[in-house]
């Protein structure tokens, strides 16, 4: 039978960030409940920046089964873990934590929700040509994820330079054999003419930065077959619009954040929603973000 209410054996799971929200996250774990028949019940915690310790302790003292991390703490809960993932190691990112017997164990779920979402699309990147645009944690989990997968180069854009060679460097670590490459954004038109595979990483497209794209020249736009947007609200940027009138076919963050709650669920529960179930959240969820 379904379990429709929280009662004195229901699991508590939730989300740490700031700021929270926003977080569709509730939304989709607390489906996933409903239709695995997990008692459960997933709730935001907003969390000030110093006090991330605490939090962790905190959750840990509550009986919190697990709980994701977004922003800004995914590197954050590192030194409060007891065990961590060899991906999430490698990336230097956690965003999902489960209670073992003596603390928590931390994973990385976006690598293979990202990964996941292109593949649903139609597109594999073993022997493509990647862009990565951004050089923060979301960058280097694309750039680890593009040359674990056999992309044949890798580009990394960044504003800075230097910022984007330490990703390179991190990830070149673990794969030295890859062949990844940095330019400023400002040098694009030095990019190989390509048809390539780009994955937007920056907020640059989302609140402040509405209809504003980190490179706005349709001329590279030109070269792009598919991009992926990490945005997912709004539910179409300007990056994605210049993709889409350029020829190419573009999609959003929305798949990857379900696909990586998907895995999240998955860890913490042992129950596994199929494609069907969660294709049918994200049409809803599509619509809840386009204001329909």
């Amino acid at each position: 039978m379904m379990i429709r209410c929280v009662n004195g054996r229901s699991k508590l799971f939730g989300v740490i960030g700031n700021p929270v929200e926003h977080t569709l996250s509730p939304e989709l774990h607390n489906t996933f409940g409903k239709l695995s028949n997990n008692n459960l019940i997933y709730v935001p915690f907003k969390v000030e920046k110093d006090k991330v310790k605490e939090a962790v302790e905190g959750l840990w003292a509550a009986n919190v089964q697990g709980f994701n991390v977004t922003v800004p703490f995914k590197k954050d809960v590192i030194p409060h873990l007891v065990e961590i993932d060899e991906e999430a190691r490698r990336i230097g990112a956690v965003n999902t934590m489960k209670r073992l017997e003596n603390g928590y164990k931390g994973y990385n779920t976006d690598i293979n929700g990202l990964y996941k979402s292109i593949t649903s699309e139609g597109f594999d990147l073993k022997d493509e040509d990647v862009i990565i645009i951004g050089a923060g944690g979301a960058a280097k989990a694309a750039t680890y994820m593009s040359a674990r997968e056999g992309a044949s180069a890798i580009y990394v854009l960044n504003r800075n330079v230097d910022n984007a060679q330490i990703l390179v460097d991190s990830v070149k670590e673990y794969y030295p054999d890859a062949e990844i490459n940095v330019l400023s954004t400002k040098d694009y038109k030095k990019l190989p003419d390509k048809k390539y595979i780009a994955i937007q990483t920056t907020p640059v497209g989302m609140s402040t930065y509405l209809e504003e794209a980190v490179i706005e020249e349709d001329d590279f736009y030109k070269m792009i077959k598919f991009g992926v947007d990490a945005i997912y609200e709004p539910a179409e940027t300007l990056f994605m619009k210049k993709v889409v009138a350029n020829g190419g076919h573009a999609i959003n963050g929305l798949k990857m954040l379900v696909y990586q709650a998907v895995l999240s669920f998955e860890i913490w529960t042992g129950s596994y929603i199929d494609d069907e179930k969660s294709d049918e959240l994200l049409r809803r969820l599509y619509k809840l973000v386009k204001g329909e």
